[in-house]
């Protein structure tokens, strides 16, 4: 054989190896379902930083709301019981979980499930939790549109930001705010120094979630039955993560790629592997 062949051939063998090697490393996205009588009617959800998914359930005529906590291991516990209508669940550094109701406050619960008043004095409606790059809670309330950043003293500061129907919002790590503004179906940048500017345009778009390389899920709600998709940072490119969810209601993602959906799903949180951020999805 020539030289130029064998080169040839080397090459070809090296580019199959190449191939096969990424065939058999490639993320494969697999779904699963969460389910059980501590799982009886998911509304809202949320993950602290080791992996623990929060779920709080509608409430219930004979004895209020029920916060689920599932380990990364699936186990299932009570995290607190009894609590009024669960609007939004956010979870601080320190492994606290903060629930907004719709009686215009928002609760603190301890990890020995000690739930206690962090803000009040808001007014009623549904509301929206994200923790900001330095720790500091956001509240967004939809009825009026208003989103308040709490001080340190624990008083609401109002912004001078406007929110219309404000559906889930979360802060990328430089600080800007993505928020999802339910009636005209669309998802909201705004910049550290508070400017904002529509990011994307996602018909039905009611929830979202963000993951660390800044590719943003947003859950809506369409003729198909629910879908989830996913946007680059850009805002531009989207793809579609998930289908036929139900009435999507809340998102959250997991440190491992596991992006959990709640909606009308018969008492069910879906579990979407969704890989490793910024890779095509299988």
């Amino acid at each position: 054989m020539k030289k130029a062949e064998i080169i040839i051939a080397s090459v070809g063998l090296l580019a199959l190896g190449v191939m096969a090697y990424l065939l058999a490393t490639r993320h494969k996205r697999t779904d699963e379902v969460l389910s059980g009588r501590l799982l009886y009617a998911p509304q809202c959800l949320t993950v602290d930083a080791r992996g623990h998914l929060y779920v709080a359930n509608e409430a219930r005529r004979d004895g209020g709301a029920l916060v689920a906590k599932v380990s990364p291991k699936g186990q299932v516990s009570v995290c607190a019981d009894r609590l009024p209508h669960v609007s939004a669940l956010a979870a601080d550094a320190q492994g606290n979980l903060y629930a907004a109701t719709g009686l215009g406050e928002v609760l603190k619960i301890t990890p020995d499930g000690t739930a206690a008043k962090a803000l009040q004095d808001i007014p009623t409606g549904e509301c929206s939790l994200a923790f900001d790059p330095q720790g500091r809670l956001h509240v967004a309330n939809s009825r009026v549109n208003v989103i308040y950043r709490v001080a340190e003293n624990g008083a609401p500061e109002p912004l001078e930001i406007g929110c219309f129907s404000a559906g889930g919002m979360a802060f990328d790590r430089a600080g800007n705010l993505f928020i999802v503004s339910k009636a005209p179906g669309l998802v909201l940048k705004i910049e550290a120094g508070g400017e904002a500017r529509i990011f994307a345009d996602v018909r039905g778009a009611t929830c979202l979630a963000l993951d660390r390389l800044g590719h943003l899920y947003v859950g809506a709600v369409d003729s198909v039955g629910g879908t989830v998709y996913r946007l680059d940072p850009s805002g531009r490119a989207k793809s579609v993560v998930a289908r036929k969810v139900g009435r999507v209601r809340s998102l959250a993602l997991s440190p491992n790629g596991t992006l959990y959906i709640s909606g009308d799903m018969m008492g069910r949180v879906r579990a979407v592997h969704v890989g490793t951020p910024g890779l095509v999805l299988p």
